[in-house]
């Protein structure tokens, strides 16, 4: 992937991503490497952020540690789409708590935590209008079940119907 917009740095072996809960929720069933490190961000333009895959990603989900500060809000404000939040919390650095919905997107007052994008991107991209010392983000991809699962699920129940059927028929 590519990285275009705001970048103070690159930061490898940092932050360390705990705890796990903060980052792992729903579909993110693994946390960021930790210290695997991150794309440090400073915000306070208008400048557009964005990321660009390799090739089409399903269910993006982004990494975001330490939006805000505790006394300065911050946000990540997506164009074209609007993720889930699937988990948030303190942060081993700094405390804090987690992100939160905003009317444009996603909130920090020292916020931690992880949005998945449902669907198949190119790329993502946002704005953060509000600036701050710097926070940073890393980008995955949240987990999904293969095609060949639901095949096997499907087997399965319409095996257990038929077996039903059979006993209520000798019944």
């Amino acid at each position: 992937m590519t990285y275009s917009g705001d970048l103070i740095n690159l930061v490898g072996g940092y932050p360390s991503w705990t705890p796990t809960s903060t980052y792992t929720g729903g579909p993110v069933g693994n946390a960021p490497t930790p210290s695997g490190g991150i794309l440090q961000l400073v915000g306070g333009t208008q400048d557009v952020n964005t990321i660009t895959f390799s090739s089409a990603v399903t269910n993006p989900a982004l990494a975001i540690w330490s939006l805000g500060n505790g006394s300065t809000p911050a946000s990540f404000d997506f164009i074209g789409s609007v993720p889930t939040i699937v988990a948030g919390g303190p942060s081993a650095e700094y405390g804090g708590g987690g992100i939160f919905p905003c009317p444009l997107s996603v909130c920090g007052v020292e916020g931690n935590g992880t949005v998945v994008f449902s669907g198949t991107y190119t790329s993502i991209s946002w704005q953060n209008p509000g600036g701050e010392n710097w926070f940073g983000v890393t980008a995955g991809v949240a987990a999904t079940p293969e095609p060949g699962f639901y095949a096997l699920l499907g087997l399965g129940l319409g095996g257990l119907a038929v077996v039903r059927w059979k006993l209520s028929r000798n019944s």
